[in-house]
């Protein structure tokens, strides 16, 4: 078992764009951006059941410092001094995460993983299945 801390950061952009024509529907849309500055802490752990099999987990609590509403500024190429403004996401200020697995070598190069992980906060709770195979060359 071991104990770890994250730091991630990410930055998207998206330039702004219009729909061609005039038609009642077509739209223009503003610059967008979103930033994401995210700490983690948690437990990392691994135990080896037999040569060829592990089991695998981690649990974490991160914390986002980027939790302001992405808005959306948009208006219809028809009138397009008529612009409006609409909420979008809002990411979720803290979330805990779960992960628990299983790898087994089948040879000496090759070798199955799966692993289950939910993901949880107040609003939501996001849960995953992966299962993988993997071949060193």
């Amino acid at each position: 078992m071991s104990p770890f801390i994250s730091a991630d950061y990410a930055r998207a952009k998206v330039d702004g764009y219009s729909e061609d024509g005039n038609d009642s529907t077509a739209l223009t849309f503003d610059d967008q951006k979103r930033t994401s500055r995210r700490l983690g802490i948690g437990l990392q752990g691994k135990y080896q059941i037999t040569r060829q099999t592990q089991v695998f987990g981690e649990i974490a609590h991160e914390k986002e410092y980027e939790d302001d509403t992405q808005k959306l500024t948009m208006a219809l190429n028809s009138l397009p001094d008529n612009r409006y403004t609409l909420e979008g996401y809002t990411p979720q200020t803290n979330l805990n995460r779960l992960n628990l697995g299983v790898s087994h070598k089948l040879s000496q190069d090759l070798a199955l993983r799966a692993s289950y992980n939910i993901r949880k906060d107040d609003d939501f709770t996001q849960q995953g299945i992966n299962v993988g195979v993997s071949l060193d060359f």
